[in-house]
């Protein structure tokens, strides 16, 4: 016996055999139910804000020390007639 696969003649029988698996599974799976929600969760504090210019501030006590140390020393002979005053001792420079 020789079977004769048609394409036209099993196009049919093929289409029925998909759409009833289809069918079988959509009904097979369980149908998914709302549950509802039993915790009503924290209720929100908030408070209304309003933008404002501030001038930073920062306030320190102790003493510090530079991590680098500059010492100069003349390369020249002569007398000392003017010193800047930010090179004074404990001046920012």
């Amino acid at each position: 016996m020789r079977w004769n696969f048609s394409a036209r003649r099993n196009l049919p029988i093929a289409v029925a055999i998909g759409v009833l698996l289809v069918v079988i599974i959509v009904k097979l799976n369980a149908s998914m139910q709302h549950q509802p929600a039993t915790d009503d969760g924290q209720v929100a504090h908030y408070q209304l804000l309003h933008q404002r210019a501030i001038k930073p501030e920062i306030v320190g006590f102790g003493r510090i020390e530079p991590n680098i140390q500059f010492n100069s020393i003349a390369e020249v002979s002569g007398k000392v007639t003017y010193v800047h005053p930010a090179l004074k001792k404990r001046r920012v420079i």
